[in-house]
């Protein structure tokens, strides 16, 4: 059987129509474990265990009533047979029949609520099977019910059926697993990295930034961190704080070409030149110096330099920007891919899209556009993809916010249908809570940062290669670029967090 073959019956069950459905497509998916069968025996059987059940209240209310009975007869005896009182003016025939009495209720006390435990264990059987049996579907021959394993990958059904849905359901199931085997354990090496790093440089947003960028990287975890301290000593030397120095540590020793001694001479000559622009010397200065250190090969830095004055202007102007990492790095970015003017005209054609639907008129809305740029789309096109990922995350139950603006763009512009993307940011967030990472916007940035980091390796990878060229839109090659120049880990670094 073929994804939509399955995914059609199980919407149909999910309905009460599987009466449509042949016994042979009931077969297939009872043997992947996506429905229980009852044959009609089994069923009645069931429905007459379940029928006992005012039969059982009933003695469950006798058995109560006898308990507290008993229960209020050994309280009283006890009590009774304790008092010196009792004992000087009663004969010890009196006692002795008292303490008989005593010890038969304590018997019949200890039988009778044995009793009531197992009756309510049973009620409690019985109404999980009266429950159960409002879960079967009849068909001719049997009664269905999904299993929670269908449930689970319902949703993830229908969100790959646009590629998927030909193929043998078999191939949605083993992507699904590899994809969720690769997701685990990229989640268990980022833990491994932030503990490593926090043992050194303690618990900071900074920290955690620095951690998801290095993990990232391929190679030995131990080697990894030997090669961050060294170039984060670098920075150390030209007085770079912890703000400033562990983010960009990490990602400038991601640039192999170069020795770190001459990249930091580089990035510290940038963000002097910036600073002597009037730029802030801060951390917001250094990540803008960093995109163009990062993109500049064979470009003037001083025309670059020059094109992102224009474009923080013009951005300054239309939304009213202010300093902030964020911004000072989409400039820089922006004045790597082309004229100034020409790049803020596509953002405003992409925030208006937005606006159509129903965005506010914010800045917020307006760094959202930023990002969105990097897709191929059309603006119309990505800012309608935009607003079907918001409302996938929504219904995913994400806790929306303006803050979680740029995750959304990020979202947008990988490849996948919506739906699909946002169940794959699934997988990496509840890998990462599992790992021990604390819920809350961090997180959600760190699980957009590990997709992020999927779509980094996705070329190394041959089965998800062949995954991405089935994905609709494409990851172009323009957006790979992007993504794997680390620009979109930028967008993460907010003055906020720090």
């Amino acid at each position: 059987m073929n994804l939509s073959q399955v995914y059609t019956a199980l919407k149909f069950l999910n309905k009460g129509r599987l009466h449509i459905i042949n016994s042979q497509t009931a077969q297939f998916m009872q043997e992947k474990g996506l429905i229980t069968i009852l044959d009609p025996t089994q069923y009645r059987r069931m429905q007459s265990d379940a029928s006992r059940l005012n039969y059982l209240n009933k003695d469950i209310k006798s058995y109560r009533c006898q308990v507290e009975h008993y229960q209020t007869q050994i309280v009283t005896l006890t009590d009774k047979l304790n008092s010196d009182w009792h004992k000087f003016w009663s004969r010890q025939a009196t006692l002795d029949r008292k303490q008989r009495n005593l010890d038969d209720a304590k018997i019949k006390f200890k039988t009778l609520n044995q009793k009531l435990s197992n009756s309510q264990s049973k009620k409690e059987r019985l109404e999980g099977v009266k429950q159960d049996l409002k879960s079967y579907v009849q068909t001719f021959e049997s009664y269905v019910k999904p299993t929670d394993k269908s449930s689970f990958l319902f949703s993830r059904m229908k969100a790959r059926l646009y590629r998927l849905g030909e193929c043998a359901y078999d191939e949605f199931e083993t992507e699904i697993t590899k994809l969720e085997e690769y997701i685990v354990n990229r989640a268990k090496r980022l833990y491994i990295v932030y503990d490593k790093l926090a043992e050194i440089y303690g618990q900071s947003h900074p920290m955690t930034s620095a951690a998801q960028t290095v993990a990232s990287y391929e190679g030995e975890v131990d080697g990894l961190i030997e090669r961050f301290k060294e170039a984060s000593t670098l920075l150390d030397e030209i007085s770079w704080t912890d703000v400033k120095q562990l983010p960009i540590a990490a990602e400038i020793m991601g640039i192999k070409d170069q020795p770190l001694e001459e990249l930091v001479r580089k990035l510290n000559k940038l963000d002097s030149a910036l600073t002597e622009k009037g730029y802030d010397n801060n951390y917001e200065t250094g990540n803008a110096a960093l995109v163009i250190l990062k993109s500049s090969k064979n470009k003037d830095v001083a025309t670059l330099v020059e094109g992102m004055d224009n474009t923080w202007e013009l951005m300054k102007n239309k939304y009213g920007w202010g300093s902030s990492s964020i911004n000072n790095a989409v400039a820089a970015r922006f004045s790597l891919m082309g004229e100034p003017k020409k790049i803020v005209d596509k953002v405003e054609q992409i925030y208006q899209e937005l606006v159509k639907q129903e965005w506010p008129e914010s800045l917020d809305t307006a760094l959202l556009a930023s990002v969105l740029i990097n897709s191929c789309l059309t603006p119309s096109a990505v800012a309608e993809r935009a607003d079907k990922v918001y409302g996938a995350m929504e219904n995913n139950g994400w806790s929306m916010s303006t803050s979680y603006n740029t995750p959304v763009g990020i979202l947008t512009i990988l490849p996948g249908s919506p739906e699909e993307v946002v169940d794959n940011a699934d997988m990496a967030y509840y890998a990462l809570k599992k790992e021990g990472f604390p819920e809350g916007r961090v997180l959600t940035q760190l699980a957009t940062g590990l997709l992020v980091d999927f779509y980094m390796n996705i070329q190394n990878e041959g089965f998800f290669r062949s995954i991405a060229s089935q994905m609709n839109p494409p990851l172009s090659s323009a957006t790979y670029q992007n993504i794997s120049s680390g620009v979109l880990f930028n967008f993460f670094q907010r003055t906020e967090d720090y």
